[in-house]
């Protein structure tokens, strides 16, 4: 017991300083395999009578402070286990009276009994709570099983004072004598078989039979008692059958592939006021196994293709099966089945899915002694490419304005073509094994010239096909319309009255846009737009005839203007007496010649 004692001080040096201090534990960073270790010793400390060693691991294992969802059980746990060490304690000065009150043995016995039903609910709750903190399955399961023992141990204990008590009770005496028992059975039973439990019952010759009590214990979940007198030194085989998995299963969740089994004998018989009293436990364990099962499928379906699976099931019975599609939630099921032994071949109506990757889901439903299984496997939607030959016309030099095309699709199966122009649909039409189609499409009227984004879409009616999509970029020349904008502006540049002109043009090019089919709101657009840029950029300068009467007068001196030379290169062969005079007229006639706005002279 020194032993647990410092076993259990270690765990507080690693385990104290980190949890007295608060902080949090998510459920990737508890280690429950300490925190089992506590609970084992003290209830080791309780069994063997070591009272105060079982205080200081309750007091210890009370000031840890852990995660919420194991804190609250935790303490309601220990909390139980600090009453049963009291009580403990009670019974022992109980005992050691010359005679006890009867009322004061039934409130004892009473409490006893009590705390053990609470114990084993809260032991339950408990250890299912800290077994989802075990990342290990194998150490999940070696840590079960050491505090399954601890518990029956202690279980052990207090039955064999409540019978102590309760002949103290009924008889007024202590003169009790042991009893041994010795329990056979197989060291695995499979669910769902009947096993034989043989039990040696060794007694004195006074002794002919015995009350006993058989209580069968499936990992603490599924229970079964047995009432029996029971003949005394010779082996009696007493039959039990094992639970089933839908047994074990509506009264848990979760079942391991291997479930511990308790089995607890105990004899009681009174003669000539002396209490023969005995209690024995063996353990096996309950297996089960799981539906083992091959799966043929093809790995690449077409669209809204019946999906063929060939299962080979290695059972012996039939189990039912559910299969779903990517998710096991009711909307995405596809079957309810049967699982029969041997070859199974199903053709799923697979409907509706995209292209890409799929999973099927098997779940097996539990039935005997097979466990709930689900398998995943994988497929894929694929859809065969359209090959398609597409040829378009670039440049469209009209009028006319006609948009040329070919397409050839290399497929027997129906498909519609879609021809849009900048997001606009020129073409919608259907078509069934052709070869070399020729499209043409009226394209809008556009300005000078003009480039187009075309896109040609090519559905298959056939699902088992891709749909195919082809774009590329075409150039619209509108000709009279460039010509007479090259005329016009040819025109503007030779003609002094500039604005006249052009503004006489533009009613002629703005009717022949009308007629086009060009909306009179957008002619009145182009039209004030071109005539203000075209006024800007030829507006006559006001000074060109004074800059010619200048020329007249000091060219007899100075000669005309070179054409290599700039109005100032020109100014500096004047004298340097009128040199000033003029280059501030030249600068005011180049700023009236070059600007886009009038000269204030």
């Amino acid at each position: 017991m020194f032993r647990a004692i410092a076993i259990a001080l270690l765990i507080s040096v690693i385990l104290i300083p980190s949890l007295v201090c608060g902080e949090k534990y998510s459920r990737e960073g508890l280690d429950p395999t300490p925190i089992i270790r506590i609970l084992q010793d003290t209830l080791s400390a309780i069994t063997y009578g070591d009272y105060d060693s079982a205080e200081k691991l309750i007091n210890l294992a009370l000031s840890i402070s852990l995660p919420k969802g194991v804190g609250y059980i935790h303490v309601k746990l220990y909390t139980q286990i600090n009453n049963l060490l009291e009580l403990m304690r009670d019974i022992d000065e109980l005992s050691k009276g010359v005679e006890a009150r009867s009322s004061e043995l039934k409130v004892v016995i009473y409490r006893l009994y009590r705390l053990r039903l609470d114990l084993k609910e809260y032991f339950t709750e408990y250890l299912n709570t800290l077994s989802k903190y075990f990342k290990d399955r194998e150490v999940r399961h070696v840590m079960s099983e050491k505090i399954e023992n601890a518990v029956s141990m202690l279980f052990l204990r207090i039955d064999e004072l409540i019978d102590e008590l309760t002949m103290l009770y009924i008889f007024g005496t202590v003169n009790i004598v042991p009893l041994n028992i010795t329990i056979t059975m197989p060291q695995s039973i499979r669910s769902g078989n009947v096993f034989s439990i043989g039990i040696y019952i060794e007694a004195p010759p006074i002794i002919k039979y015995v009350n006993s009590t058989i209580h069968v214990s499936y990992g603490n979940i599924y229970e079964v008692l047995i009432h029996r007198e029971l003949p005394v030194n010779k082996e009696i085989n007493i039959s039990s059958k094992a639970p089933l998995v839908e047994d074990l299963l509506r009264r848990t969740s979760i079942i391991m592939n291997e479930t511990s089994i308790e089995v607890k004998v105990r004899v009681i018989t009174v003669v000539h006021n002396t209490t023969y009293i005995g209690t024995e436990i063996a353990r096996s364990k309950l297996i089960f196994k799981e539906p083992l099962c091959e799966f043929y499928i093809s790995r690449h379906i077409y669209p809204n293709q019946p999906l063929e699976v060939s299962v080979l099931a290695y059972i012996d019975y039939p189990l039912n099966t559910t299969i779903y599609i990517d998710k096991s939630i009711p909307k995405n099921l596809v079957l309810n089945t049967v699982l029969k032994p041997g070859n199974n071949t199903f053709e799923l109506p697979i409907l509706n899915l995209s292209t890409g990757d799929h999973i099927l889901i098997f779940e097996i439903k539990p039935r005997g002694y097979y466990l709930g299984t689900t398998y995943y496997t994988k497929f894929e939607v694929v859809r065969e490419p359209l090959i398609a030959l597409i040829e378009v016309q670039r440049v469209i030099i009209g009028p006319p304005f006609t948009l040329s095309m070919s397409v050839d699709v290399d497929s027997k199966t129906p498909y519609i073509i879609e021809v849009f122009m900048d997001g606009n649909r020129l073409i919608k039409e259907k078509f069934h094994n052709e070869s070399g189609i020729r499209l043409r499409a009226n394209t809008p009227i556009t300005l000078f010239v003009w480039r187009s984004s075309v896109v040609i879409s090519i559905e298959p009616l056939d699902p088992r096909y891709e749909p195919m999509e082809f774009s590329t970029d075409i150039y619209i020349i509108n000709t009279p319309l460039l010509i007479l904008a090259s005329a016009l502006l040819g025109f503007a540049i030779i003609t002094p009255t500039t604005s006249k002109y052009i503004s006489i043009s533009m009613q002629y090019l703005l009717r022949y846009l009308h007629r086009a089919g060009i909306s009179e709101k957008r002619v009145r657009r182009i039209s004030s737009e071109v005539i203000v840029r075209t006024r800007i950029f030829f507006r006559p300068s006001k000074l060109v005839n004074l800059y010619r009467r200048l020329l007249r007068i000091i060219a007899p001196y100075v000669g005309i203007p070179h054409e290599y030379e700039t109005l100032r290169e020109f100014c500096r062969r004047v004298s340097i007496g009128f040199r000033e005079l003029i280059y501030r007229f030249i600068k005011l006639y180049e700023l009236d010649l070059y600007s886009k706005h009038d000269v204030d002279v």
